[in-house]
């Protein structure tokens, strides 16, 4: 089942555990409370990502052993909805191949 990119921020902001973005050659977004990993409808459908090369990191097990959810779109469409409802990343680890962030939300400014 495919759901839409406003389902995607509103599972993700539900969380009550560290959220993280792994970007290789695409972008994947991992709820590890929910043991959740949202997946780009567009890299689901498609060879560019390859969890057995690209998920070199200490979180590509769980990745590989997680639900999955795909999201309307493509990476690009992701990181844009992340960063348009105030979500930044804060570097996790990082390699040659990939990096991996723990997504952080802005906290909204003060109205006076």
């Amino acid at each position: 089942m495919t759901i839409t990119q406003s389902q995607f921020l509103q599972s993700i902001s539900a969380s009550k555990a560290d959220v993280f973005v792994l970007h290789c050659t695409d972008l994947v977004v991992y709820d590890s409370g929910a043991g959740i990993v949202y997946v780009p409808q567009s890299t689901f459908e498609s060879t560019t990502l390859n969890p057995m090369g690209d998920f070199r990191t200490h979180l590509g097990h769980c990745l590989q052993w997680s639900g999955h959810a795909v999201v309307e779109g493509a990476s690009v469409d992701m990181y844009n909805a992340l960063v348009t409802a105030g979500y930044t990343g804060e570097l996790y680890e990082a390699a040659r191949d990939y990096a991996v962030y723990r997504l952080k939300k802005q906290a909204a400014a003060n109205a006076q």
